[in-house]
């Protein structure tokens, strides 16, 4: 879970090579320049995944692909993932995304339940299908050699259903056959026009202009056959986004001042209707409307002293208004201090301390509820928002070594602390008999922890053989002063650990891979709902082929999950200190095989 990092994923349209050299004193574009000499010329610390990475181990979204990152937690299963805690911010060529999980095909799990002493046994068994399409066109113009324009369009579209089928014993008798459906569909577009304008030799003027929305509605049913009960959800939901930013990039001597404005205007409504048995059960929270304006201004000066030391220094403020039934504004100053000392060509230390702030997103606060029908339980409630949500700031501190190879390979030890408040955690409560998790400000918490990273060309041995890896340890503590409560941030792994292979044989244009990702699960003390949570670790073991049929077409092959990892979660919920309900949930998806046939124009 990294402190007040980047991660910036090119999209596969955007690949396009460097045909010219542009000087502004320290920017500079190259062909050839790789995203290893990138980082180590940063004056921040700044992680850059290319596409190809994205597409290699057929990762399907940005969540699938950030497991691999140092640092960086993801919840598997039926949870709805997190990423870094909040932290960790997510570009995708150069905007901020929401990371989403999907459930895998053909997952099944059991779950074992002690009630009062009174024993239950849930099998479920899920078949899924998905399918998308997406279209992105870009043009690119040069009036001169002094301005550029980038007009970026994308659209798409996908349908997702599923069938579970679910049985419940108790004593031994057949108490639930539940079978639930789920059907999804939803569209989006992004239209993005850029523009960059070389003022003179050491100023830089760029802007951009944005649109994106996505819809999406689905319906959800569940029937019940031993009581005859049914229950059906429909829902559907509008998200967009407008607005604009404009940068300006000012060398000046040993100072490299930048500076910026930005507006974004984000909507979000959600309709959800529920039907029981027939009758409209449907309350006026369900259906939702929001908006929100973000103002912001920055400023940044990296400066060099000598030739091997670079101090950064950055404020930015931020301003919120939030119209959700009622209104919200909020504004506040981050600024941050960045230290960089190149011992050599080769090492480098960065030293920083930064204010972050996490605000809630727009479905945190929403009062719509996603239900989980007849299979309400402790590890799959009902989901919702909190309106009461606010915002969760930190206090951040990293110290890195890194060491650069002469191969473009890099070796890096860092460690880091954040202070944080109003930490936002995600808890389960029952309300009116149902399990609900929901948002909540739970108290200071306290988050540190080491990375080792390492990415080598092992041209050596081999000629095209690369190895990475990435080994995280961490540790938190949480105090709620309001109510006294002393514990952990939940659902914090003990430990991640990522380690590849990969060959390209050029003469037949061919690669191939492995990669192993475990999680070392965790262990949670009683929270403030009075559930007890512990996961065991478990692995997952991906592989990928790939051959480049001509200049235009290349098809890969991914096999995925061949490990068939099973996700073991035991959760406790107490009742003023005493146990009532132990729940043993074994979660457990099948191999995949993805075929992918891609081509370039």
């Amino acid at each position: 879970m990294r402190p007040y990092s980047f991660i910036l994923l090119s999209s596969f349209f955007s690949l396009l090579p460097a045909q010219e050299h542009i000087t502004l004193d320290k920017i500079e574009v190259q062909e050839n320049y790789t995203t290893i000499e990138e980082r180590r010329d940063n004056a921040i610390s700044k992680r850059i995944i290319k596409a190809e990475e994205l597409a290699q181990y057929g990762d399907m979204n940005a969540m699938e692909l950030l497991k691999r990152t140092p640092g960086v937690t993801i919840s598997d299963g039926r949870k709805k993932g997190a990423v870094g805690k909040g932290y960790t911010q997510v570009l995708v060529d150069g905007e901020v995304v929401v990371v989403s999980s999907r459930r895998r095909p053909g997952d099944n799990s059991v779950v074992d339940e002690d009630r009062l002493g009174i024993m239950s046994y849930q099998d479920s068994d899920e078949e899924s299908r998905s399918r998308s399409f997406g279209l992105n066109v870009k043009a690119i113009h040069k009036p001169n050699s002094q301005s550029g324009y980038t007009f970026d369009l994308a659209f798409g579209g996908n349908e997702d259903n599923s069938n579970v089928d679910e049985t419940i014993r108790s004593l031994g008798a057949l108490t639930k056959d539940i079978h639930q459906a789920d059907e999804s569909d939803g569209i989006f577009y992004m239209l993005k026009i850029l523009g960059e304008h070389h003022v003179w030799q050491t100023m830089m003027v760029d802007w951009k202009l944005i649109a994106h929305e996505r819809k999406s509605s689905g319906e959800r049913s569940s029937y019940e056959s031993i009581g005859g009960d049914e229950i059906l959800q429909n829902d559907e939901s509008a998200f967009g986004v407008f607005g604009g930013n404009a940068n300006l990039s000012y060398a000046l001597g040993s100072h490299f001042l930048k500076s910026g404005v930005e507006y974004r205007h984000q909507t979000q409504d959600d309709d959800v209707r529920t039907y029981e048995n027939g009758v409209n059960t449907t309350i006026p929270s369900d259906n939702v409307s929001m908006d929100q304006d973000k103002y912001a201004i920055y400023l940044q000066d990296e400066v060099d002293i000598g030739e091997r030391v670079v101090v950064t220094l950055g404020l930015r403020y931020e301003a919120i208004d939030r119209d959700y039934g009622s209104v919200q504004t909020l504004d506040y100053w981050a600024p941050s201090l960045h230290f960089l000392y190149r011992f050599s060509e080769h090492d480098i230390v960065r030293a920083s301390v930064a204010k972050t702030v996490k605000l809630p997103r727009l479905d945190e606060i929403a009062t719509s509820i996603d239900s989980s029908l007849d299979g309400n339980d402790i590890n799959n409630p009902d989901i919702t928002g909190n309106p009461n949500l606010t915002e969760e700031s930190a206090l951040s501190y990293e110290l890195r070594l890194e060491h650069y190879f002469e191969d473009k390979g890099i070796v890096s030890l860092n460690a880091f602390y954040r202070d944080i408040d109003d930490k936002i955690e995600k808890l389960t409560t029952v309300e009116a008999g149902r399990y609900v998790k929901k948002p909540y400000n739970t108290g200071e918490g306290k988050l540190w922890g080491v990375e080792l990273e390492i990415k080598k060309p092992l041209t050596h041995l081999i000629d095209g053989l690369g190895m990475w890896g990435n080994l995280t340890l961490q540790n938190s503590t949480l105090h709620n002063t309001q109510n006294g409560f002393n514990g952990v941030i939940g659902e914090t792994p003990d430990y991640l650990l990522n380690i590849g292979l990969d060959h390209t044989y050029a003469p037949y244009h061919l690669s191939y891979g492995v990669a192993y990702r475990y999680n070392g699960g965790y262990d949670d003390l009683i929270n403030q709902s009075q559930i007890e949570k512990s996961q065991k670790g478990y692995g997952v073991l991906d592989m990928y082929v790939s051959k480049r049929l001509d200049s235009t077409f290349k098809v890969t092959m991914n096999l995925k999950n061949l490990t068939t990892d099973m996700i073991e979660t035991t959760s406790k919920q107490y009742n003023n200190n005493v146990l009532e309900v132990t729940q043993n949930d074994f979660e457990h998806s099948q191999p995949q095989i993805l075929l992918t046939l891609e081509g370039k124009w």
